[in-house]
């Protein structure tokens, strides 16, 4: 009977971890943001160790605590987003503290008006920018295209929003090459 019911386990955990593949991944990679699987903490445990379930899932896989089985569908969206955004604060504050660290440097830019300066000058290794706050669209796609860069836009309910727009003018970039303004030499 033992050895019958961890092949039920086994054959769930397969079955599990086949629909997840097929819903949430494709040629591009995974096509989610955020993925919720529900059940007990055996099965996240099973379906982390089991070879059918795609290794980029495995690698975005973060333990929800808060999450408990007994919750309804709508308190389990409630905390999965708290915790998504949660970790999206997190990290955008990291990058906010890494780009202010080299904020005195040749290679710093901020405010809109230097930072547009160099989106266009295509010299972006890093750009963080506070949404709403000014940058046109087009200039944040140009960013993007430019080979290499890292783009964050940083939503306006982030903690990172309210410190980038008061004491970096909403954007701040981290250049590739130190900036030759000829403009200003005349």
């Amino acid at each position: 009977i033992a050895r019958l019911a961890e092949e039920v386990r086994a054959a769930y955990v397969r079955i599990v971890a086949e629909r997840v593949n097929s819903e949430f991944t494709g040629d591009e990679g995974v096509n989610a943001v955020l993925t919720v699987i529900g059940g007990s903490r055996e099965l996240a445990d099973n379906l982390y160790a089991s070879e059918h379930l795609d290794y980029r899932i495995k690698k975005s896989m973060k333990r929800a605590p808060e999450i408990k089985e007994n919750d309804n569908m709508s308190d389990i969206c409630k905390k999965a987003s708290a915790h998504f955004k949660a970790e999206e604060n997190v990290a955008s504050m990291a990058a906010l503290r890494a780009c202010e660290a080299r904020a005195h440097t040749e290679l710093a830019a901020y405010g809109m008006k230097d930072v547009m300066r160099r989106i266009e000058e295509y010299n972006i290794a890093t750009l963080l920018y506070a949404a709403g706050s000014g940058l046109p669209s087009t200039l944040a796609k140009q960013a993007k295209g430019i080979g290499g860069a890292k783009v964050l836009c940083i939503e306006q309910s982030a903690p990172a929003h309210e410190e980038l727009v008061r004491k970096w003018g909403g954007a701040f970039a981290l250049l590739q090459w130190k900036p030759q303004d000829f403009d200003d030499a005349e």
